[in-house]
């Protein structure tokens, strides 16, 4: 029987699966999908990366101390990379006469107008005015 740590490990790497699967989905619809699917797949990917921040806390938690740095760095960085990658989704979905590839520029190019980011939970926020207060 396995223990409570392979228990999670292996829902880890079914969540992991699941999250590829629809990155996959998400980089192979072109820019005529219906927005509507491209919005679901969003929301599910959304869903499964919260799930698996759920389970990452649970695994390290239960980690020995010798594998508890290698475990937080894996976890880490691949949690990383598909934020990154949500994110790019859903610059195109705010501005869908840009391709997936180019929300990455985007944000670069933003960034170098002057123009401040605040990020608020997996999303960016710009501001269009300051108010003094």
């Amino acid at each position: 029987m396995p223990t409570t740590i392979e228990k999670f490990l292996g829902q880890r790497l079914g969540l992991k699966n699941i999250i590829d699967r629809f990155v996959s989905k998400i980089e192979e619809a072109s820019d005529e999908d219906d927005d509507i699917q491209f919005q679901a797949l969003i929301e599910k990917l959304e869903e499964k990366v919260a799930c698996l921040l759920v389970h990452n806390d649970k695994i390290l938690s239960l980690t020995d101390a010798d594998a508890a740095p290698e475990e937080m760095v894996e976890a880490e960085e691949y949690t990383f990379d598909v934020e990154v990658k949500l994110r790019r989704y859903k610059q195109r979905l705010q501005r869908p006469n840009i391709g997936i590839t180019d929300a990455a520029d985007l944000l670069s190019h933003a960034s170098g107008s002057g123009r401040c980011f605040f990020r608020t939970g997996l999303s960016y926020f710009v501001p269009t005015k300051f108010s003094k207060n």
